[in-house]
This record gives C-alpha cells, sequence and structure tokens, in this order.
C-alpha cells in the first residue's frame, strides 16, 4: 500500500471515530430529552390522580409505557393510602395531549374516588423522589 493508500486509510478511521463520537453524544441527548419528558408526563398524571383518588399517602412508578398510535400512557403504579395499611398495584391508562388530560382506569380498581388535598410521596421510574 503506497502513501496515498495510507491517507485514506487514517482519514477513514479518523473520521469514523469522531462520527461515532458524534453520534453517542446526540443519543444521550435524545435519551436525556425523553427521560425529562417521561417525568413531566408522570408528574401531571399525579396531580391528575390526586383530583381523582383520595387519601393517597405515595405513589410508586413501576412503569410508565407510551404508545404512539393513541397517543396514550400505560402507568402501573403501587399506590399506598393514607389510612390502610399496605399498597395496591394497579394499571391506568392515561393520556396527556393539549391540555386534554384523562385517566381510565380508575373503574373497578378498588381506590377511594375523592381528592387528596395533601402531599403525596412521588417515586418516579428513573427513581428520583418528590414531594406533590
Amino acid at each position: 500500500m503506497g502513501r496515498k493508500g495510507w491517507i485514506i486509510l487514517l482519514t477513514f478511521i479518523t473520521v469514523s471515530v469522531i462520527g461515532g463520537n458524534l453520534y453517542k453524544v446526540h443519543e444521550k441527548k435524545v435519551e436525556e430529552k425523553n427521560e425529562i419528558v417521561q417525568v413531566k408526563v408522570e408528574h401531571s398524571f399525579v396531580v391528575e390522580l390526586k383530583k381523582n383518588v383520595a387519601g393517597i399517602k405515595s405513589i410508586k412508578f413501576k412503569q410508565a409505557l407510551y404508545n404512539s398510535w393513541i397517543n396514550q400512557y400505560m402507568m402501573t403504579i403501587m399506590l399506598t393510602y393514607e389510612k390502610e395499611p399496605g399498597s395496591n398495584e394497579v394499571n391506568f391508562d392515561y393520556y396527556d395531549k393539549d391540555k386534554m388530560k384523562e385517566i381510565s382506569g380508575l373503574e373497578g380498581t378498588g381506590v377511594n374516588k375523592g381528592v387528596t388535598k395533601g402531599k403525596v410521596e412521588v417515586t418516579y421510574t428513573n427513581g428520583k423522589k418528590t414531594s406533590i
């Protein structure tokens, strides 16, 4: 291989390494953005749930899956009440689009209908904790 061959090979390797690093940085930014969106949706879900369920002490998100076909989230949470021992694992469907927030799945789950006025301890799917 002559001098031109080596130059072409080194140029190709350099471009590949730089391109790979740029791709990794881009993927990390996309992942961080998706995590922020996920936490925002989970937060608005908790706010809506507090408006519909009474006596919530804590909520721990086990799973929050997005269905892009119907623009809806399927949430699996551990719900703990203030006055009742133990916790329930409950599945909800949550629609959050253009100020139209709707929770389906409240019927038949045995949740206490009403409004939660106090603070609720929340553990998001990414492990972060907060009070709402």
